[in-house]
């Protein structure tokens, strides 16, 4: 709600304070209650929630206003959607606290009509999500637990005193799940169940849950005399319309309801497992399960055993149908998991026996094949239950005669009785390990074609080999484990089918029998676990297939597989790396194909199945594992978002599993503040150099690197990857890895090593021209000719002559643009020379384009830092900047240049400033193309156009500089306070500044100012103060360059003459001059053209100046004092004590004597090339 609506609430409030009577009360309510529908946010309901508070305290008549109009609402309510209706029920519990603390609440007849619409609120969430009904009833059960003397009475009432037909589940369940009642109200509520599941004539169905707190407290005594009557009359009176809700209540109430089978139970389910209709027989078999799992006594269980078994025999009557042998399966199958469960294994063999004499029978004549199939599931389980490793010889001979079938869909369901057997009792399938084989034999001679039977049969085969030696020795024999490690076999093709199969039918119906295709791939993990403790080199099919089942979607696949990598960590990681590693094929698989993925929720829980805890106690294996582990948690298959917060979550689940387990903390540690996670994992980098080598690897390997890849899903795993290495520790290996030795060392080294300034005009036109064309360079005479023509027409002013004339013409014209059009249309023949010219231009356009491709990927590496590790990034500026501005070389990348400057100015510091980051990106890219441009006018016009963009950005960094914004060049005063640009950001903008200073005089009284405040080396100790001392120092050169064109600017009187002495182009050189002693690279200005050989006196004069006060500076000249002068800087110096000009001629001595220098033997070689 907006705070518009919210005023509009507080002045009704404070009009029905101000006038007396009923109206402006319900005004307040019904607008009150309206705010509910259009609430979205918890601080709006907040906002009522108090203004109802407010209404309740000051206005004593509103609380029975707002019942009746809660009362007369509520039916537009409950047709509403599930957030108005929990908002409207929280509204009235608090208008019910209000008037309840109040030191004088009366007994007001008014709340029941208020505790009525409360449950009347409640019932309408039975149709919403449970997480929306528990909501729902949590503020219910906060209201009645501040007020449980008063209120608990009053909602027994509410149900009890409401009209028969009038349910409410809901406030009965709020009321037992906060243990309010005692045992007399329970019986009530009991008994008034049973009228609304058995007797109502509108009833419909009841909402219990499993072990339902509402019949936690029921006894045996109760239920026979409250619920069984009712409930007995309708199974025998009309069984088919309360089948659903007995099965319901079984499952809800904690009795042992096998007492009442045989009297109660067993007639209803002998007659319903053989009824016409689907939905019934359904009701029948959830309901013998729900009875089945209820038993916890042996002889009710032999009971319901007897009856299907009775059943299937043809004793109730001949199941003529499927359907109904298909109803009496399902019932055995889920009393052989609730036996499994419930009672004890030595109550259970003579049932499992009964049941599996009658099961062998049923199946054997069973023609439906989804129902054998459901038949020899439920076989095998009971099987498993018998207690015994060897079977009953029937029970061999048959088994064995199904597995001799010819048709492979009853050998696959013979087969998925042994596979369950397997799973508790492998030993009892060893005289069954000849057919096994011959199955697998047979499927592998047909290897593309889908083999249920034969995956059946190598999961039959794994277990039976890892529970004996012998069968150990006899499956390798046969070959089975090499149709596990083959890529070529018939298992690889068939899991994947099979896993398609089982995905679809998860999705179709979720709720029906287990499906073949589950046995199988359950019973497969078990194989691959035995192939893989035999030691084997190649082991990447296995470790694939285990990684596809662990992807399922099925739940008890992926459970199978989990049991088996759990079982296998146990004894060894030795597999872990291998594992890790295909499940990142897998997902690069998935990712570069776009196809359907498993959820997000799933490949999470394999990385964190894959990547144990216990890998931090194994070196080898963790630092193998460290590298794909951290891509993978990044990967947006796993995880979404794009802040880190977000893409970041599972690696920080993912990483603790690479430390070790903290120490607890002593008395004596409670000073010292324990290292964060992203610390020790930095120092595990640092401490393992194969660590480093594996991500930078991983991620910008030139070929490999998956910050190259042409999968976009790979490379934002890579991005985010490096994103999160950015924001270790701060000054960790781990940042340094990334920013060094990966953004600064090889990604902009890429775009150098990609040759974008290599290419030739021509190359950049054969580029533009389509695809499949032939470029053939057109001669200037031609191009001059069109242009000429094409002139000459418009100076004529169109077409000449008459009407008709013209009409003729415009006709003419238009026949043969018709006629190109058709010549471009048509096929173009070469001949053999231009074919090969053709070839060797597609060879020159595909290079192009992966070029293109490359650069692409890096520029977009840089926006996603950008964007999510500005400050981190910041650093990188001036290799960036140095390796993007040679894309302005070239036009066939110019508008990724655009793009590369616009990140990088998004990371400008201080913060303060990136709100001028597109003026940043704007005046670069303008002054980078300057190049581009022939004249010095044309550069000079260039600037001129984009004056108001260099307005706005200098001023922009003169108030962050500065504090104001100068009006002329005498208000820079050197000495005066101010905020330096850090190196990096200074990167950015010095070209801008530069190019300024040359060509637009008229931005001069801006640009210097900015250019003289940073014109000096930082002291180190200043460092953390401003900034980068190294990246300062890559701008020196050019510093000292573009003060020696100052300098020659005012000697030759080019520029209006600077007045200030703090911008003076000397001091300038002097500052800069200051500091570390000069490189090579950096005296080289110094001592060219525009230095000590400048043609102008002042120049040369300038720098000599220059030279004596640093070396006579007590601080910064020491080292040039101390240095040996090089050959170069002797032989300049030893000219200049022969300059024309005697001022130049003295500051020359000065400095010749100051530094100590002396003619050497190498004295002609530069004074040689100065003659030259």
């Amino acid at each position: 709600m907006a705070a518009v609506g919210e005023d509009v609430l507080a002045e009704l409030l404070a009009a029905a304070k101000a006038k007396s009577g009923e109206l402006p009360l319900k005004r307040l309510a019904s607008q009150t209650l309206a705010a509910a529908f259009s609430s979205q946010y918890r601080a709006t309901e907040a906002h009522l929630r108090a203004l109802l508070v407010a209404a309740s305290a000051e206005l004593p008549a509103f609380p029975e206003t707002f019942a009746r109009v809660l009362r007369a609402k509520v039916p537009g309510f409950v047709a509403s959607f599930a957030s108005a209706r929990t908002i409207a029920l929280r509204l009235s519990c608090a208008v019910a606290d209000a008037v309840l603390k109040a030191p004088d609440a009366p007994a007001a007849a008014w709340l029941g009509e208020l505790l009525a619409a409360q449950s009347r609120l409640l019932e309408a969430t039975l149709t919403d999500p449970e997480r929306v009904s528990s909501l729902a009833r949590k503020a219910v059960q906060k209201l009645l637990k501040t007020h449980e003397a008063e209120l608990t009475p009053a909602y027994v009432a509410v149900i009890t005193s409401a009209a028969p037909e009038e349910q409410h589940y809901q406030l009965w369940l709020a009321l037992s799940e906060s243990k309010a009642l005692d045992t007399s109200t329970q019986e009530k509520l009991w008994t008034t169940f049973a009228f609304w599941a058995f007797e109502n004539k509108t009833r419909t169905f009841a909402p219990l849950w499993k072990r339902d707190p509402r019949f936690a407290a029921m006894s045996y005594d109760q239920f026979d005399a409250l619920v069984l009557p009712s409930m007995a009359k309708m199974l025998k009176k009309a069984p088919d319309g309360v089948l659903e809700v007995v099965g319901a209540l079984v499952r809800a109430v904690p009795l042992d309801l096998g007492r009442y089978l045989v009297d109660v139970f067993q007639p209803v389910l002998l007659t319903k497992l053989r009824a016409q209709k689907n939905e019934v027989r359904a009701l029948a078999v959830a309901l013998g399960g729900a009875l089945a799992h209820s038993f916890r006594q042996s002889e009710h269980m032999q009971q319901l055993v007897a009856a299907m078994a009775a059943l299937l025999d043809g004793k109730h009557g001949i199941l003529a149908q499927f359907y109904q042998r298909e109803a009496a399966f399902a019932v055995l199958n889920d009393a052989a998991d609730a036996s499994a469960t419930q009672l004890d294994a030595s109550e259970v063999q003579e049932i499992a026996e009964l049941a599996a004499k009658a099961l062998l029978k049923a199946v054997g004549k069973e023609a439906h094949e989804q129902t054998r199939h459901l038949g020899l599931l439920a076989l095998g389980k009971w099987l498993a239950l018998t207690g015994t490793d060897e079977l009953a010889a029937d029970s061999v001979a048959s088994l064995k005669t199904g597995l001799k079938g010819k048709a492979e869909a009853v050998v696959a369901g013979y087969l998925r009785t042994l596979a369950v057997l397997c799973q508790s009792r492998a030993a009892a399938a060893v005289p069954f390990a000849d057919e096994v084989v011959a199955v697998i034999s047979e499927a592998n001679k047909k290897p593309n074609v889908v083999h249920l039977d034969g995956v059946l049969a190598v999961g039959v085969a794994g277990a039976l080999a890892s529970a004996s030696s012998a069968m150990d020795s006899r499956m390798a024999q046969e070959g089975v484990a090499a149709l596990l490690l083959s890529a070529t076999s018939f298992v690889g093709s068939s899991v994947e089918a099979l896993l398609s199969t089982v995905t679809s039918s998860s999705r179709e119906n979720s709720a029906g029998p287990v499906l073949p295709e589950v046995t199988a791939l359950t019973a497969l993990p078990s194989a691959l676990a035995w192939v893989l403790s035999s030691q084997q080199t190649e082991a990447n099919e296995a470790y694939a297939l285990l990684v596809e089942l662990l992807c399922s979607a099925c739940l008890e696949v992926r459970q199978s597989a989990e049991r088996t990598v759990e079982a296998m960590y146990l004894s060894s990681l030795e597999h872990c790396a291998g594992l890790v590693l295909a499940f990142e094929k897998k997902l690069k698989t998935l990712a570069e194909k776009e196809a359907p993925a498993p959820p997000s929720g799933v490949l999470r829980r394999v990385l964190r199945v894959l990547v144990p805890a216990g890998v931090s106690g194994v070196d080898d294996v963790n630092t193998r594992v460290f590298a794909p582990a951290l891509f993978l948690a990044h990967h947006p298959l796993l995880v979404e978002g794009k802040k880190p917060e977000a893409f970041g979550r599972e690696w920080r689940q993912i990483r603790r599993h690479f430390l070790q387990p903290r120490a607890t903390k002593t008395e004596d540690d409670e000073e010292e503040e324990p290292p964060s996670d992203e610390g020790l994992i930095d120092n595990f980098i640092e401490d393992h150099e194969s660590v480093k080598t594996a991500i930078v690897e991983l991620l910008a390997n030139p070929t490999t690197g998956q910050l190259y890849s042409t999968s976009p899903r790979q490379r934002l795993a890579a991005q985010r990857t490096l994103a999160t290495l950015l924001n270790f520790a701060g000054n960790g290996e781990g940042e340094d890895l990334a920013l060094h030795d990966v953004i600064e060392e090889l990604l902009t080294k890429r775009l150098d090593d990609e040759g974008v300034d290599t290419l030739s005009e021509e190359a950049v036109r054969v580029c533009q021209t389509p695809f499949d064309e032939l470029y053939v360079a057109k001669k200037e005479g031609d191009e001059e000719e069109k242009d000429g023509s094409s002139s000459t027409r418009k100076k004529r002013g169109g077409r000449q002559g008459t009407e008709d004339e013209q009409w003729e013409q415009e006709l003419r014209e238009e026949l043969e643009r018709k006629k190109r059009a058709q010549q471009d249309g048509a096929v173009k023949s070469y001949t053999p020379e231009e074919k090969l010219l053709l070839a060797e231009q597609q060879a020159l356009r595909q290079k192009v384009q992966e070029t293109h491709r490359v650069v692409t990927t890096v520029l977009e590496t840089l926006s996603m830092l950008a964007a999510t590790r500005p400050d981190e990034l910041h650093p990188a500026l001036p290799y960036l900047l140095r390796s993007v501005r040679v894309l302005f070389t070239c036009p066939l990348f110019a508008r990724e240049a655009s793009d590369a400057l616009l990140a990088m100015a998004k990371v400008i510091c201080p913060e303060l400033l990136r709100s001028h980051y597109q003026d940043v990106a704007s005046a670069l890219r303008v002054v980078l193309t300057l190049d581009q441009l022939s004249s010095e006018q044309a550069k000079a016009a260039r600037l001129a156009e984009m004056q108001t963009l260099f307005l706005r950005l200098l001023a922009g960094f003169m108030e962050h500089v500065f504090g104001f914004q100068f009006e002329s060049e005498t208000d820079f005063d050197a000495d005066a306070p101010s905020n330096l640009v850090p190196p990096p950001t200074l990167h950015l903008l010095f070209p801008v500044l530069r190019d300024l200073l040359r060509f637009a005089p008229d931005l001069r009284r801006w640009a210097l100012p900015l250019f003289a405040v940073h014109a000096r080396m930082i002291p180190e100790e200043e460092e953390e103060e401003i900034g980068d001392v190294a990246a300062q120092r890559l701008l020196r050169r050019e510093m000292l360059e573009l003060a020696l064109a100052l300098l020659a600017q005012q000697a030759a009187g080019d520029a209006v003459p600077i007045t200030n002495a703090d911008l003076a182009p000397g001091k300038l050189l002097s500052s800069l001059c200051m500091g570390p002693v000069l490189s090579a690279n950096e005296w080289g200005p110094l001592l060219g053209d525009d230095g000590l050989l400048s043609e102008a006196a002042a120049a040369r004069g300038e720098c000599l100046d220059a030279l004596l006060r640093v070396v006579e500076d007590e601080e910064g000249g020491e080292e040039l004092r101390s240095a040996k002068p090089s050959p170069l800087l002797t032989s300049r110096l030893f000219c200049g004590r022969f300059d024309a000009e005697e001022k130049n001629r003295v500051l020359a001595k000065q400095v010749w004597e100051a530094t100590g220098a002396a003619v050497t033997p190498l004295f002609a070689g530069p004074l040689l090339v100065l003659l030259n």
